[in-house]
């Protein structure tokens, strides 16, 4: 309850409008308390729903307009009482919401900006072979997988095409077949998905770490980066950096941000409750595109 507390004062409508929102209540409560429990009834009862889920500042959504109707009362009733005219009612109002505006503009510019892994994926799609191998991370870059890769994923895992579910037997049957398209591996433990092949990061340690990439025929990598190294993916940044070259790299921040900042600011990722911070540009993880085929991998 207190996480959604926050969220509603600082990431909903601007501080102003809850304020208000809040006075207007209060207000109602003591001279017309059947309107003001009429009103509360919904958005009470669905914050008593999502207090029990993980904190996301979208899930207050549905409880906003009962506190634009609280503020916009309160609002109204102190104009009354302090009979001012109509033209300053309006200027207040027009005060209050700019900020939540400007807030609101920013915020739509900001999803309407292409994703790291957007860019990323473009890159690859006009850079990296069709067919070509390629390692990447659950939430990644959304490559597609070659007809040959999801038919081996499927053959490992399930016996087959035709003991696949139905989704994939519909994508197998596509035509034409959606290109460019990859052989992807992923790099993870435990996956459960049936068009997937996995390969754990602790077989990534140590010196052995490319030559195993190799047997499994992985000429490129795409890695997420966050604000410090997973120390489970740390093995294999130090082989990459001896022995892989980079090729390509995505940020979410500004240009010229301190060490400091960028080790400060987390990336903003969806379905997370990450605020975006004013040194983002973009929305998704840091990303870098690794090579394996050149002449000293």
């Amino acid at each position: 309850g207190r996480r959604y507390a926050e969220m509603l004062w600082t990431d909903s409508m601007g501080r102003s409008v809850i304020a208000l929102a809040a006075v207007g209540a209060a207000w109602m409560a003591a001279v017309a308390p059947a309107r003001a429990i009429l009103i509360a009834l919904f958005p009470l009862a669905f914050l008593a729903f999502i207090v029990n889920t993980a904190p996301a500042s979208r899930y207050l959504n549905p409880a906003l307009p009962f506190a634009a109707i609280y503020a916009a009362w309160g609002l109204a009733r102190l104009a009354d009482r302090f009979r001012a005219p109509r033209a300053a009612l309006w200027a207040v109002v027009v005060a209050v919401a700019a900020s939540p505006l400007a807030a609101s503009v920013r915020t739509g510019s900001f999803f309407r900006t292409d994703d790291t892994r957007t860019l990323a994926r473009h890159y690859i799609e006009t850079n990296v072979p069709a067919g070509a191998t390629v390692l990447v991370q659950p939430y990644s870059v959304p490559l597609i997988p070659s007809k040959e890769s999801l038919v081996e994923a499927l053959t490992r895992n399930v016996g087959g095409p035709s003991a696949a579910s139905t989704k994939f037997q519909i994508q197998l049957g596509l035509e034409p077949y959606p290109a460019p398209a990859y052989r992807l591996i992923w790099l993870g433990r435990g996956g459960l998905d049936a068009e997937k092949i996995y390969v754990n990061p602790a077989e990534l340690r140590g010196p052995d770490a490319i030559a195993t990439l190799k047997q499994l025929g992985v000429t490129y990598i795409v890695l997420k980066r966050y604000n410090a190294v997973d120390p489970e993916l740390s093995p294999l940044l130090a082989e990459l950096s001896r022995r892989g070259r980079l090729v390509a790299e995505f940020t979410p921040f500004r240009a010229g941000l301190s060490a400091a900042e960028l080790a400060r600011v987390e990336p903003f990722l969806h379905n997370t409750d990450t605020r975006i911070d004013d040194a983002l540009e973009r929305p998704g993880p840091p990303l870098e595109i690794w090579q394996l085929d050149g002449p000293d991998s």
